[in-house]
């Protein structure tokens, strides 16, 4: 029974003896893990930092490049209505030309009727349709 005794107060003490080692270890670990945890959030900020800075950096060298892109390719040419007009009347056939001049003189007319004066028989039509209409 003493060899019973002295196997098992054995065990306990080498299950304490663990646990006082697994905590010195563990703190010493967690200690490690977190210097190197600090580390790397450092690191990380610094190159968040970075990323920033070449991303701007970029964003500038390539706004620049575009300006200048526009500036050596595209070209502005403005153009009237009248110039656009005469451009088109010279690309016409002779049908076209045709069909253009009997629009313009309708619509000449139509314009010379709308501004014509009333001749004497409608003003004096007008006259009499007043006159029969307040007769009534």
């Amino acid at each position: 029974m003493d060899q019973i005794t002295s196997g098992l107060r054995k065990l306990i003490l080498a299950g304490i003896g663990a646990a006082a080692i697994a905590k010195e270890k563990g703190g010493e670990v967690l200690d490690a893990l977190s210097k190197r945890g600090e580390v790397t959030v450092e690191q990380g900020r610094v190159l968040n930092e970075e990323l920033k800075r070449n991303l701007k950096e970029n964003v500038r060298e390539n706004v620049e490049t575009v300006k200048q892109s526009v500036k050596d390719n595209v070209r502005v040419h403005v153009i009237y209505p009248e110039d656009d007009l005469m451009n088109a009347v010279d690309g016409m056939d002779e049908e076209q030309l045709a069909a253009l001049k009997e629009r313009i003189a309708a619509r000449k007319q139509a314009a010379e009727e709308k501004e014509a004066p009333e001749t004497e028989a409608e003003t004096e039509a007008k006259d009499e349709d007043e006159k029969d209409g307040s007769a009534e």
